[in-house]
């Protein structure tokens, strides 16, 4: 028995759609590409990081590494905070180390350990291999967005970097939001990335904090776009959506 021709053209237009043959599968869309941006993400893996960080206070449930060369017993041993913020170590028993900066964690554990070694024996340092505890925010149009781990040390540039600006991005507009104390107001700056790249000079180039939004709006070509897909995608028949697909129109 034969299919019948409207059936036919609704089966090749799920088929365009959905990929019916592995040779024929669809292109990236925008948000998966870099396209005329790749330039401008070369530049933003390469920029220089020469912005003192602040102090990193250690939470729940970052993790912490001590180093301690002459003390095998802790040196290398890594540390989940718990939620009470404290960690158990062998020699020293509990320490809380929630608020502390790894520079304090060290301290802490040299006074600890002054009962059962010399001080000169004691050379200690403590590093967060794991930033679990804060968070920062990338949206809009980046390849990678999403939640960001807060290291003290995220710069505009090095978050762009990471997440990677797509084909539609908007790079003379990067907004950054940060939360206020009072709920009703929102800090809020805009950063020209673009300049930046063109002049080299990276004085907007400022240190994330905690909690920090960072969007990238579609260029206005792109938003234009955008906004016309939105028109006239309810008014394209359904044996036209594989030919709307496949040009992007």
């Amino acid at each position: 028995m034969s299919t019948p021709a409207p059936i036919l053209l609704l089966l090749a237009a799920a088929c365009a759609l959905t990929g019916c043959a592995a040779a024929h599968q669809p292109a990236p869309g925008p948000g998966q590409t870099e396209g005329s941006m790749s330039g401008l993400n070369a530049w933003l893996n390469a920029a220089p990081l020469d912005i003192p960080a602040p102090v990193y206070k250690v939470q729940s449930p970052d993790t912490i590494e001590i180093h301690c060369p002459t003390i095998k017993e802790i040196d290398g041993q890594k540390f989940v905070v718990r939620p009470d913020g404290k960690i158990y170590a062998p020699l020293v028993g509990e320490v809380q180390v929630a608020n502390l900066t790894p520079a304090q964690i060290a301290e802490v554990f040299a006074i600890k350990l002054k009962t059962f070694y010399a001080t000169r024996s004691l050379d200690i340092s403590v590093e967060v291999t794991d930033f679990k505890s804060k968070v920062i925010y990338v949206m809009g149009q980046v390849v990678k967005p999403g939640i960001k781990p807060y290291t003290g040390r995220n710069t505009v540039l090095a978050v762009l970097a990471d997440a990677r600006l797509n084909e539609e991005a908007w790079p003379q507009h990067i907004i950054i939001v940060r939360r206020n104390e009072d709920p009703n107001i929102k800090q809020r700056v805009t950063v020209d990335v673009k300049q930046m790249y063109e002049n080299g000079k990276l004085a907007d180039n400022f240190l994330l904090e905690e909690g920090d939004v960072v969007y990238v709006p579609p260029s206005p070509l792109a938003q234009t776009s955008i906004e016309f897909k939105k028109l006239i995608y309810p008014l394209i028949p359904v044996t036209n959506i594989a030919l709307f697909a496949t040009t992007g129109i």
